[in-house]
């Protein structure tokens, strides 16, 4: 069916049914271009590393594996979270920022029930408090094998040290991004014990992994060195593209304010013309050059020196003369 002329492109007038959906200019949302195919191999190998190490702490065996791996917003990330979770941030030098571990509660409640010696079929009434002492310290064994097993599968892609930082109970209070549009990464995992099936999850904030972002995002492992020397680059493309006004100086006259005053039209000063020149930039002079011309109407500078501003701080003292404090005591 032809649209009629009323409703067309540019007339000003939308088709009766159009829905028409608020926005706010007040709300960014982060683009990711690319897959971050690495961070898949990276949570795979985690899943089998931790696998492996739960067997130490559970003496039985145990199944990890990854459910889901999405970015998403953190208002999102955090209504998510289910109630009761143990949520401890993590730092993984040399990145910025914090990741956090997630373990629900029920998973909680079942290591804990495994780990000394029951079932895992405890049933719960579903009500929310706080983790006992003795929970709390088989969590910290649980989270120090999740952080091990996480350091070393990010060993072949990007060397990392997983450390703890501290735990919390709400997940508004982890605050591992500085707004709530921001972007993370969240990876689900399955841990599958006996008849029991738990959940626990890793996140990761956007702005932690995107100066690594082309690591990721390649599946052929590329040495680029430290995530220092990424920043370096990425600081040095943006100084060194803005413009800059060079600013040379030709003669200098010493005179006094008197002298100024008494100058009249026609008087002539008198200055010495230099051999060199040096230009500036904001005051801060950086090469010495001959002046002259390229043809009748542009004139130009041909650099002779550049000015090391390190070699000029450590350049010692011209007035002082060693050994001469010992000859004037002598005369004195």
């Amino acid at each position: 069916m032809p649209i009629p002329d009323q409703f067309r492109p540019g007339s000003g007038v939308l088709p009766p049914d159009t829905v028409v959906k608020p926005y706010n200019p007040a709300t960014q949302h982060r683009v990711v271009d690319g897959n971050l195919q690495a961070l898949d191999m990276i949570n795979e190998r985690f899943a089998r590393n931790f696998r492996a190490s739960l067997f130490q702490l559970l003496r039985r065996g145990a199944d990890v594996t990854v459910h889901s791996s999405e970015f998403k917003s953190t208002t999102d990330f955090e209504n998510l979270i289910e109630p009761g979770s143990n949520l401890n941030l993590v730092t993984m030098k040399p990145l910025r920022g914090h990741a956090l571990i997630a373990f629900s509660a029920d998973t909680v409640y079942t290591v804990v029930d495994h780990r000394f010696g029951g079932t895992g079929k405890e049933t719960r009434d579903g009500t929310q408090r706080e983790f006992s002492p003795m929970e709390y310290l088989v969590i910290k064994d649980l989270l120090r094998l999740a952080m091990d097993a996480y350091e070393k599968a990010w060993e072949a892609r990007y060397q990392v040290e997983v450390n703890f930082a501290r735990s919390e109970t709400q997940a508004k209070f982890t605050n591992i991004t500085n707004s709530s549009n921001e972007l993370v990464h969240t990876t689900n995992f399955i841990l599958d014990v006996g008849s029991f099936t738990g959940r626990f999850s890793v996140t990761l904030p956007y702005p932690m992994i995107e100066p690594i972002k082309a690591e990721l995002s390649n599946m052929v492992h590329d040495q680029s060195g430290p995530e220092l020397e990424i920043w370096d680059r990425l600081l040095n493309k943006e100084i060194l593209g803005p413009g800059i006004e060079l600013q040379t100086d030709f003669a200098y006259i010493d005179t006094t304010l008197k002298q100024v005053m008494n100058l009249q039209v026609g008087d002539v000063l008198s200055i010495v013309k230099p051999t060199l020149v040096t230009s500036r930039v904001q005051g801060v002079p950086v090469l010495k050059s001959e002046y002259g011309q390229l043809d009748n109407n542009t004139l130009a500078l041909r650099v002779k020196e550049l000015i090391n501003h390190q070699l000029l701080h450590n350049k010692p003292d011209p007035r002082f003369v060693k050994g001469i404090a010992q000859e004037i005591k002598e005369s004195v």
